[in-house]
């Protein structure tokens, strides 16, 4: 099963203006014409946004938390509540990493 999708599939409806134009002003001979056919192929292929899913399973989250005490009061409860939602909305394969300033690193699987 082929994985890759378009977000604009009816934007390859461009290369018929394209291929229009090409042969109304911008005809060339030999390998310049072929290369020139490709790039405009290229074009619409890159208008239409191809999208393919890269990587595993799972989602990588990072949460950079400011608790220094420039921040408000609250702002350490919150972000705990965060990563506290975070958690409990994680499924298999995720990977969390959580920085804080001042602090360090945190790791989750």
């Amino acid at each position: 099963m082929n994985r890759i999708a378009l977000l604009f599939p009816e934007l390859l409806l461009l290369i018929v203006p394209l291929l229009f134009v090409y042969f109304w002003r911008g005809r060339s001979p030999g390998l310049g014409g072929l290369v020139r056919i490709v790039i405009l192929a290229l074009l619409a292929i890159v208008a239409a946004v191809p999208l393919a899913p890269l990587g595993g399973r799972g989602v990588d989250v990072v949460i950079v938390a400011d608790l220094s005490r420039s921040m408000p009061a609250d702002s350490r409860t919150r972000a705990l509540e965060v990563i506290r939602m975070l958690d409990q909305r994680a499924s298999t394969g995720d990977r969390r990493l959580l920085w804080t300033n001042p602090g360090g690193i945190s790791r989750r699987n």
